[in-house]
């Protein structure tokens, strides 16, 4: 077994939380944070006691979109142009995001976060969310402490 070395992550004097929500299927303009009729008291006082981005290049499906959003890449560039079990053996539409594309949990770690996901992922090949894995692709081989 390899043992990963901590890494040398730079200390910041009272970091901020950082809490990154990506919901499928819901139009920007549902929930009342936003200006719609879906009463949401959380998350309007997580928008009104924080820092919150309302832009954000969305693709039409979710694979791609959350690819895009842990690599802050174009989700071509994260080689998920379509849902993963679409994935061809075209550039861009591998269904993988490559390790060259360091997630968003991965940069965090490296400043001394600990990480989480919950929710639906699906940016792992269907082939490989078995108990035998392998687990390189799961949120974990991505970063994620959890």
């Amino acid at each position: 077994m390899i043992r990963r070395e901590e890494p040398n992550y730079i200390p910041i004097e009272n970091p901020p939380n950082i809490l990154i929500i990506l919901l499928d299927d819901v139009g920007f303009g549902q929930a009342d944070t936003f200006g719609g009729e879906i009463h949401t008291p959380t998350l309007s006082r997580l928008w009104d006691e924080g820092i919150a981005y309302n832009t954000f290049h969305t693709t039409s499906i979710c694979s791609p979109t959350r690819a895009a959003l842990l690599t802050g890449r174009n989700h071509h560039r994260a080689q998920t142009g379509s849902i993963t079990e679409r994935a061809l053996d075209w550039d861009g539409y591998l269904g993988v995001i490559p390790k060259t594309s360091a997630t968003v949990a991965e940069v965090l770690r490296e400043y001394g976060y600990k990480t989480s996901a919950f929710g639906k992922w699906h940016n792992t090949p269907a082939n490989e969310t078995t108990a035998m894995g392998p687990f390189d692709r799961w949120p974990t081989g991505y970063g994620f402490d959890y």
